[in-house]
């Protein structure tokens, strides 16, 4: 299996085309920041399996999660007006073409999706300290659909960074509303506020927030001080899944498929930092772009 190693002064990302175009690891002065599965991947970041392309809407028991920052469509949904995946052989866990490939940027593009019609694109690209994620969602049926494009980050948390009180999840708002909460099937998810933004301790709780009041600025900060941050333009008149540009999925080891998912297992502990794009028509042939910066926290966290 191919990896793509980007690196600049203070940054290095290792990308696997054939495993959804994902980044699977992102070090900030040599400091990870993401998580992936070990029982998946060996310490070279390389497959203990063949990997199992499950084709979308095989149901989250045949999926494969890998970690890391992928793209995904949104809105996700079963009900015929969404994505029914993960899985998906295609575009979750499918294999990427490189049609771009520089020192310090790598542009893929996946298969067309035969159920949805879909095709992504991600443009990655470190330059001092930061790398920046730019995907595309690009609708190649012969039918208007309405899509947006949606990121998603898993990062990992333990015992130490749970019971610090400097620790969490750090989302910028502007306005008055609360987190909504999406998923809440063990445990509770906590917040309060700080000026200018709502904090979220890291929880042994599995559950989903949305933020309706986010402005596109996210910080995690474990309990060491270090961390990343991710930056993303918000429109904040726009039409967003859930309606809230800004998503948070928390999870903890649980014994079982958690309630409601289908065969989804929690066995990791993990947050998904989740960044959307407005959900917007597409006639065929037109796009979405996101576009994500994350750089890193030092030992301050600021």
């Amino acid at each position: 299996m191919t990896l793509i190693e980007l690196q600049a002064p203070g940054v290095a990302a290792v990308i696997a085309p054939d495993l959804g175009g994902r980044v699977l690891s992102l070090r900030f002065d040599g400091a990870e920041v993401l998580w992936h599965d070990p029982a998946l991947l060996d310490d070279d970041l390389r497959p203990r399996g063949e990997p199992d392309r499950a084709p979308l809407g095989a149901g989250f028991a045949r999926w494969r999660n890998w970690g890391g920052e992928k793209t995904w469509p949104a809105p996700q949904g079963w009900d015929g007006d969404g994505w029914p995946g993960p899985p998906d052989g295609v575009l979750d866990g499918g294999p990427y073409e490189a049609i771009h490939r520089s020192d310090r940027v790598v542009h893929l593009r996946s298969a067309v999706e035969p159920a949805t019609g879909l095709r992504i694109e991600r443009r990655m690209r470190v330059e001092p300290g930061a790398l920046e994620v730019t995907s595309t969602v690009r609708n190649e049926s012969d039918a208007p659909a309405s899509w947006a494009a949606w990121s998603v980050a898993q990062c990992a948390f333990d015992d130490t960074d749970v019971t610090s009180d400097a620790a969490g999840i750090r989302v910028g708002v502007v306005g008055s509303a609360d987190p909504v909460v999406l998923f809440a099937p063990i445990g509770t998810i906590g917040w309060h506020r700080a000026p200018g933004r709502i904090v979220v301790p890291f929880a042994r709780a599995v559950g989903k927030l949305g933020f309706p009041d986010a402005t596109g600025a996210v910080s995690l900060v474990r309990g060491d001080g270090r961390g990343v941050t991710m930056s993303f333009a918000v429109q904040g008149d726009a039409g967003y899944p859930d309606g809230a540009p800004f998503q948070l999925w928390s999870q903890t080891p649980v014994d079982g498929p958690l309630p409601g998912l289908d065969g989804l297992r929690a066995d990791a502990a993990y947050v998904e930092l989740e960044a959307l794009s407005p959900r917007r028509p597409l006639e065929p042939g037109d796009h979405v772009d996101l576009v994500v910066r994350w750089s890193g926290l030092g030992r301050a966290g600021h």
